[in-house]
């Protein structure tokens, strides 16, 4: 009965660990994505801009 007990703690705190790894995992891919996803929406609001300054000059050019 003992020895259960002690490898039933032993297990329960490696899962703890296990579940603390996964959680800091997922966190760290969310906060990834959300970089991600502000760079990638940064460069394409700085590539609309550079396409509204080529086509206002094309336009001032005719």
């Amino acid at each position: 009965m003992i020895i259960r007990k002690i490898i039933n703690n032993y297990f329960g705190a490696y899962n703890n660990k296990l579940d603390d790894i996964i959680k800091k995992q997922i966190e760290l891919e969310d906060r990834i994505k959300r970089d991600l996803s502000d760079k990638v929406v940064s460069r394409l609001r700085r590539i609309d801009k550079i396409d509204k300054e080529v086509v206002s000059e094309r336009d001032r050019n005719k």
